[in-house]
């Protein structure tokens, strides 16, 4: 099964270091201003890196300044496949960008919190020298590419490996989701016809060869 695994703040927002598991319901519960929205806001940005849209009130800070205020804040995320597990972190480069790291493993805390001081990296270039050479990573800035990737429609198909679906008009989802996360305009018929038109065109193939074989 594919699902977000897991959302991990670094020195985002108002929290130093949390990791939130979000391998299971989930019921997010405290007083006005404990930080509610700001978990809701990060896994929505996962699927939509839509930094606009996210139900910030016009009269607060932006995204990017709440999100990442310090030059070593970080949105750390790993979503599971049934074929393996990858990470993609989110750090802020020198133009005040946010830039997307995928890693074909699962999330490891001493690639960006330093064991010994405790102190987080600051940018890319840093948190991958302590990523073990043989792990595969990428470095994507360009919004447009993160989305196509995450969705499994960008052309280059060596990036296959950080699809979490394969949806050629995800943004019809995409508009869902918001409207589910932010608890507007919802509608239930919307979202089933968004995923239907979302689903690839292509007909199923079935090897009957591999059928027979197993059959006996």
């Amino acid at each position: 099964m594919k699902h977000l695994n897991k959302i991990i703040f670094i020195n985002s927002a108002s929290v130093r270091y949390e990791e939130v598991a979000l391998d299971g319901p989930i019921h997010l519960a405290g007083r006005s201003g404990a930080g509610k929205s700001t978990v809701l806001r990060g896994i929505l940005y996962f699927f939509t890196a839509d930094q606009v849209h996210l139900g910030i009130d016009s009269n607060k800070d932006s995204f990017n300044i709440y999100y990442f205020p310090m030059f070593n804040s970080h949105i750390v995320y790993e979503f599971k496949k049934d074929d393996g597990t990858f990470t993609v972190i989110l750090t802020k480069d020198n133009h005040n960008r946010v830039q997307y790291a995928f890693v074909d493993a699962p999330y490891n805390k001493e690639w960006i919190i330093d064991p010994v001081t405790g102190s987080a990296a600051a940018a890319w270039s840093e948190i991958t020298k302590n990523i073990p050479q043989h792990i595969d990573r990428d470095l994507i800035i360009n919004i447009k590419d993160y989305l196509s990737i995450l969705w499994g429609c960008h052309p280059d198909k060596r990036y296959a490996r950080y699809s979490m679906a394969i949806c050629k008009g995800f943004e019809d989802i995409l508009r869902s989701q918001k409207n589910v996360f932010l608890n507007s305009g919802f509608s239930e018929a919307g979202f089933k016809s968004s995923v239907v038109r979302a689903l690839p065109c292509e007909p199923p193939t079935i090897n009957l060869q591999q059928l027979r074989n197993r059959k006996s």
